[in-house]
């Protein structure tokens, strides 16, 4: 459909921020396409259990202007996006990549807590912007119910809600908590848009398929099944590295961490990491290597990838910071991030994830040396970069 970075929704983003592209495109396709519109309602009716029907006249906005009247959100704000059909008004907030805001010094509400207080107004139709009265001495309602819903892509915490799940059945104006979770995710939605777009026409239709195109691109979007096998050589549980998948993996092959001198620690809160001390490289404090399984667990990946990859990152004094850049090396494609370490003045943290390789093809023995070869891909990778010298040839006695 499109050539990798011709995508109109990647444009957008690069002027005006991810959430804000987000929002508008789908509700602009929502408006247009009767599709996709049912399928949303669906996924939002089976996941909170209000009875939405499709077939009723929906109209929608974003960044729809509503009244606050809490401390110092004091005047209007507005709700990322609404669905609004005879008597009930959906509220939508989007996240990304930010968690809500939480409470700041002087101020006892947040950003759920804001648009509560605007739809306790809007609902009782209450124009001043002072104190709320208490519920007995509230106007009778004057406007529709008001679900607040908050769909997200990273993890949010909901924990301070949980007593407010009954506000909506009995006043009509509340947030809703669906699931466990207490909020959706984006990701679960995306299969079911991709399903209808597919099989939109004309121009809505294409329009369509370069958002999903992007949407699928965003980090942490799209996740894939842990891969066969993967799961016995990595010692999982379900979802989760119970221990050191790497550990001793390198010193079985060539003893690479024993020629260059690296002294080998874990991480007990992290199963899947592996770290190496580098004493006798100036200026290098750590090597990491984490086994991912999963694309989505890497911020750093990127389009035609395999999902099986390892990430190697270098921390100290002398990293330099890297321009992010992608490349390929012995078959394997791999992408390069760096950043500064919040946590230790001074320090830049090179993260690099590489494929493994052919998983599929290998059996158990070939799989070991495919994550070897794709650490050493990543060794070399580095020091060209960086131009700093690590190699086992560099660092042998």
């Amino acid at each position: 459909m499109q050539a990798d970075g011709d995508n109109i929704f990647a444009d957008f983003q690069k002027g005006l921020g991810i959430e804000a592209v987000f929002t508008t495109a789908l509700a602009a396709l929502l408006r247009r396409s009767d599709a996709l519109r049912t399928a949303f309602l669906g996924w939002v009716a089976e996941s909170t259990g209000l009875p939405l029907d499709p077939s009723d006249r929906w109209d929608i906005e974003c960044e729809f202007p509503v009244q606050v009247g809490t401390h110092l959100a004091r005047g209007k704000c507005s709700v990322d996006m609404v669905m609004r059909s005879a008597g009930l008004e959906l509220w939508f907030e989007h996240k990304i990549g930010s968690p809500l805001r939480q409470p700041s010094p002087g101020c006892d509400q947040d950003q759920l807590a804001n648009y509560l207080d605007a739809a306790w107004r809007r609902r009782h139709g209450i124009t001043h912007l002072g104190p709320l009265p208490p519920v007995s001495e509230c106007p009778v309602s004057t406007s529709d119910r008001v679900a607040l819903i908050v769909i997200s892509k990273c993890r949010q915490n909901m924990a301070r809600y949980r007593g407010r799940r009954a506000e909506f059945e009995d006043t009509g104006c509340g947030l809703l908590l669906p699931g466990t979770k207490g909020y959706l995710e984006w990701q679960s939605f995306l299969p079911i848009a991709r399903d209808v777009v597919d099989r939109l026409e004309g121009f809505v239709g294409e329009l369509a398929r370069h958002f999903v195109a992007w949407w699928r691109e965003i980090p942490g979007m799209e996740s894939h099944a842990v891969p066969a096998g993967w799961a016995e050589l990595f010692k999982m549980d379900g979802s989760t590295f119970v221990e050191s998948p790497l550990r001793g993996l390198w010193a079985r092959e060539l003893d690479t961490a024993e020629k260059l001198g690296w002294r080998t620690y874990s991480l007990p809160y992290k199963g899947n990491d592996h770290l190496y001390k580098v004493p006798f490289v100036e200026g290098l404090r750590q090597v990491q290597v984490k086994a991912l399984a999963d694309a989505s667990k890497s911020q750093a990946y990127v389009r035609g990838m395999r999902p099986e990859a390892i990430e190697v990152s270098f921390a100290g004094t002398a990293v330099p910071r890297l321009a992010p850049t992608t490349g390929e090396s012995e078959g394997r494609k791999w992408s390069l991030r760096s950043e500064a370490e919040p946590k230790n003045k001074g320090h830049i943290r090179v993260r690099l994830l590489v494929e493994v390789g052919d998983w599929e093809a290998a059996d158990n023995v070939d799989r070991e040396s495919l994550l070897f070869r794709a650490f050493q891909v990543a060794v070399t990778t580095f020091e060209h970069l960086a131009g700093m010298q690590l190699s086992p040839e560099e660092r042998a006695p």
